[in-house]
């Protein structure tokens, strides 16, 4: 056991930490916790269980002429060549299925690439799968009580899948209120640390077994060393940044865009004004916001790919306002 920093005022990490999820679930001394969370998550039928997986490199560099890159949270292997990407989002993203599309194209792009490169024009097109989870601490519009929501590409006159080959997982947490004693199956054990894991004063008796018995073990804050603590300190005040700064910026915008949309609508038309008001002001409020944010991150001493993996912003943009002479 290590002494705690004194900043940190939990006994367990914080799953939705960057640093403390990868602490949890994306070692090699964490893989059978990963196994297990991912062979919950995924609900695969028996011929596909997850029995083994090895980790990949999460930072995805672009091409030259394709200009931006990917940053996973954790990206990793399955024995039977499957690939794993698993995104983490506290705060609300406008376009966060936008996202997910875009990160599950990488894997596909690494495939072709490997396959030209080994079989040239003899390529069949043939692919492994594909799944991505995203982990949100928000509500998505999806209209329905259900936290899981499972997406696949789908004949949607027969209802039958039409490739199994790409798959989607979302999980919205704050929908899962479930208390530790109506907890049923791996899967509502998981989601029940994810929830509650930062905010738990000890293990709960339900959670019984050697799994569980071990993730709450390397859950321990004492367990990281003060550099580790320190790593996971950063990400906890840049996340907090974030997140405050956008819903600052959200509240002035929505302020400022009504005031602007009201002294439009005298010559405009009331409606009209607001609503042109509301999202010039949403614009402006945003784009000053993404600026305040970063340089604070610059001068807490991030580099520009790890703002640009926290935040989703194009690295090439961040450097541009990180440049000491474009401030």
């Amino acid at each position: 056991m290590n002494r705690v920093h004194p900043d940190i005022k939990t006994r367990f990490i914080d799953p939705f930490n960057d640093f403390g999820f990868k602490r949890l679930f994306g070692q090699e001394s964490s893989k059978a916790f990963l196994i297990d969370f991912l062979n919950e998550v995924l609900e695969l039928p028996e011929a596909d269980v997850i029995v083994e997986v090895s980790f990949l490199n999460s930072e995805n560099t672009a091409e030259a002429d394709q200009g931006r890159s990917a940053y996973f949270d954790l990206y990793c292997r399955c024995g039977d060549g499957s690939y794993v990407i698993i995104e983490l989002q506290r705060a609300r993203q406008e376009f966060f299925a936008d996202r997910a599309l875009y990160y599950s194209t990488w894997p596909v792009q690494h495939q072709a690439a490997l396959a030209q490169k080994n079989h040239g024009s003899r390529w069949n097109f043939e692919l492994e799968k594909v799944y991505f989870i995203g982990i949100m601490n928000f509500v998505m519009e999806t209209g329905t009580p259900a936290y899981r929501h499972e997406v696949v590409l789908m004949d949607t006159a027969q209802k039958v899948i039409f490739n199994p080959k790409l798959r989607f997982v979302f999980i919205e947490i704050p929908k899962f209120r479930k208390r530790v004693h109506e907890l049923r199956s791996g899967l509502e054990r998981w989601m029940y640390l994810l929830a509650n894991l930062a905010g738990m004063k000890e293990k709960p008796a339900s959670f019984a077994g050697e799994l569980f018995d071990n993730f709450f073990k390397s859950a321990e804050v004492s367990r990281m060393n003060f550099e580790e603590q320190l790593a996971y300190l950063r990400k906890e005040k840049a996340e907090l940044d974030y997140y405050n700064t956008m819903e600052y910026a959200r509240k002035e915008a929505i302020k400022e865009g009504l005031e602007e949309g009201r002294a439009k609508g005298l010559s405009q038309g009331l409606a009209e004004g607001r609503a042109e008001g509301r999202a010039e002001g949403r614009a402006e409020g945003r784009a000053e916001a993404e600026r305040s944010m970063v340089l604070r991150m610059r001068d807490r001493g991030m580099p520009p790919d790890e703002i640009a993996s926290l935040t989703g912003l194009d690295e090439a943009y961040i450097r541009s306002m990180t440049d000491p002479s474009s401030t």
